[in-house]
C-alpha cells in the first residue's frame, strides 16, 4: 500500500487565509515499511502538469492568482512505487486591501463640542474586519485592532480651536491592511 496520512498537507500551517500566491507546504505522510520517496503536487484534483519530485517535509508552491478559495493537491509515492492520494488543503486567496471611512460628527464643517460621534464604513460588509483609531497620524500605526462599530461615540478631539482630524485605518479577516483614511 502507499503512504497514508490524512491531513497530511497544509498549506501555511493551516491557515484559513492566504494574502498573496506564494505559499509553504507542510507534508506529513508516513509509510512504515519503506518510506515516503517522492511527491506530485497540483492545484488540480487531476494532478495535471505535475510531477514526481523527492519528498520533503516543507514546499513551497504558488497558489492559482484569482482570488477565492483554492484547494491544493498532494500524492504521494513510496520507496517501493506504491502511490496514494490525493490529499489535499484548502485555503481562502485574498489579497485586496479592505475599504472603509470615517465621519467625524455627522460630516459637519463645524462643532462647538470636544466629544463627538465617529461614523466608520465597512462597504464590503466584511466579516471579521477590524480598525484601529487616533488624533495622531504617526501614532495610528501603534494603534490597537478592535473589532469593526459602525459608530464610536464619545471621541475626544485634540484640545484647543481648529481644524482637528481623526484617522481611521482597517484590517480584514486575511490580515490586509488599508491605507489610512
Amino acid at each position: 500500500t502507499g503512504p497514508v496520512g490524512a491531513g497530511s498537507v497544509q498549506i501555511d500551517g493551516g491557515a484559513a487565509y492566504a494574502t498573496q500566491t506564494a505559499v509553504w507546504l507542510t507534508l506529513t505522510p508516513t509509510d512504515a515499511l519503506s518510506g515516503v520517496s517522492q511527491m506530485r503536487i497540483s492545484n488540480d484534483s487531476a494532478g495535471t502538469g505535475a510531477s514526481w519530485t523527492p519528498f520533503s517535509g516543507f514546499a513551497p508552491w504558488t497558489l492559482d492568482s484569482a482570488a477565492g478559495s483554492k484547494t491544493v493537491y498532494v500524492w504521494y509515492r513510496d520507496a517501493l512505487g506504491n502511490q496514494s492520494g490525493p490529499f489535499s488543503d484548502a485555503i481562502t486567496l485574498d489579497s485586496s486591501l479592505p475599504n472603509g471611512g470615517i465621519t467625524i460628527a455627522g460630516g459637519a464643517a463645524n462643532t462647538t463640542s470636544a466629544i463627538v460621534v465617529l461614523t466608520l464604513s465597512n462597504p464590503g460588509g466584511e466579516t471579521g474586519f477590524q480598525m484601529r483609531l487616533n488624533n495622531d497620524v504617526s501614532a495610528l500605526i501603534s494603534a490597537g485592532w478592535e473589532s469593526y462599530a459602525a459608530t464610536r461615540a464619545g471621541w475626544t478631539l485634540t484640545a484647543g480651536n481648529g481644524v482637528k482630524n481623526v484617522y481611521a485605518q482597517f484590517k480584514d479577516a486575511a490580515g490586509n491592511i488599508s491605507p489610512i483614511y
